[in-house]
């Protein structure tokens, strides 16, 4: 696929764009006055990272599974082999081949760091030698206001790429346009990626990202209101079992032969469900798990202590095994209540306060098949 840009800024300048099959910019050819420049783009999946021009060679090496740009490596390219075996094959013919014909010097490799913003878009480039290469002061929506530097950079927004010749960032499946903060080119997704197919970012560049311009996400440090808001839920549900945790941990006497064998803080929120479990030998549990509420499953929380009674006043090994592995149960709270879980490895009962009325659940203690953590001994 072939797309060309014809435009007028003093000379006449003429652009060709070429796809490949994945719709991903291989090469992009400028025309200024009788001028032709051309540049070949590399790519790893949806990132691209390389740059071939007439004479340099330029990679740019991203954050691992992401798109924000770490580090710039730039290389004066060596000839082509072709006109290298020509012009020594001249030389040759000449009585002129020297050692150095053969080996054409190329220059030593540079590199350049990315400074970056909470969204990672680059604002500084240096040097190995900590001298600065390029700065730029860009606005909310990447158009810069003010370019420094002994170098170009033209990497913006993630995933956007400035072409000089018309302005516009090439952001993978479209074309954006910085002045106004919106592409220029309809949504591919349709529908499906919103009810306008031209914003960029929800109309919120400073917490979304789009590098692939298809659909934004909370960039790295940037979350919305509402991602705000259930963050700090959840931080402060986690805190609230922690403290309780810690109470209960510094009331409890083991040695009572009524101990219980492990005391428990569990939230229900909707559909799932989160503990911490502490042993009677000092090992500490989290669980992660599915629970169905009734009449409805609005959540609920509980402090319990545990009794295993099968098998009954069991050691640390059989107690591990109970807590370690994956479990149903049943139960009710309303102030005060009582819940049985089970598992191939035992019983347990049990006891304490709380509130969601009854419930059944299936998950896991240790977090093993859930990966949320293993059994953390003392």
């Amino acid at each position: 696929m072939v797309h060309h840009y014809r435009g007028v800024a003093g000379d006449e300048i003429k652009a060709a764009y070429r796809y490949d099959g994945l719709s991903r910019r291989i090469l992009k050819q400028v025309l200024r006055g009788d001028t032709l420049s051309t540049t070949r783009f590399g790519w790893d999946g949806d990132r691209q990272c390389a740059e071939v021009g007439e004479d340099w060679l330029r990679t740019t090496v991203h954050e691992p599974g992401g798109f924000v740009p770490l580090l710039r490596l730039e290389q004066a390219r060596a000839p082509d082999p072709l006109e290298l075996i020509q012009a020594r094959r001249l030389l040759a013919s000449q009585g002129q081949a020297l050692p150095e014909a053969y080996r054409p010097p190329v220059d030593a490799l540079r590199l350049a760091c990315f400074h970056t913003d909470h969204l990672g878009t680059p604002l500084r480039l240096t040097g190995e030698d900590g001298q600065l290469r390029w700065q730029a002061e860009p606005d909310d929506w990447a158009a810069v206001r003010a370019e420094r530097g002994d170098t170009n950079q033209p990497i913006r927004f993630q995933g956007q790429y400035h072409d000089e010749e018309s302005g516009l960032y090439y952001n993978r499946y479209r074309y954006y346009a910085p002045e106004f903060g919106r592409y220029v080119s309809q949504d591919p997704l349709g529908l499906l990626g919103g009810m306008n197919g031209y914003i960029y970012s929800e109309i919120n560049p400073s917490h979304y990202s789009d590098p692939l311009g298809l659909s934004p996400f909370a960039g790295a440090g940037g979350m919305s209101n509402q991602q705000l808001g259930s963050y700090a839920q959840a931080q402060a549900a986690i805190n609230s079992v922690s403290a309780e945790l810690e109470k209960i941990k510094g009331m409890i006497t083991w040695d009572n032969p009524f101990a219980p064998d492990y005391v428990s803080a569990e939230i229900d929120v909707y559909f799932a469900s989160g503990s911490i479990i502490y042993t009677r030998y000092g090992d500490l549990f989290t669980s992660g798990g599915i629970v169905r509420g009734y009449p409805s499953s609005a959540g609920g929380a509980n402090i319990s202590a545990g009794y295993l009674v099968c098998p009954a006043a069991p050691d640390r090994k059989e107690l591990n095994d109970f807590l370690g592995g994956w479990a149903s149960g049943a139960g009710y709270y309303d102030g005060v209540g009582v819940s049985v879980v089970a598992n191939s490895a035992g019983t347990a009962v049990n006891v304490g306060a709380g509130l969601g009325k009854a419930g059944a659940s299936l998950g896991s203690n240790s977090g093993r098949q859930w990966g949320i953590s293993d059994v953390v001994p003392n």
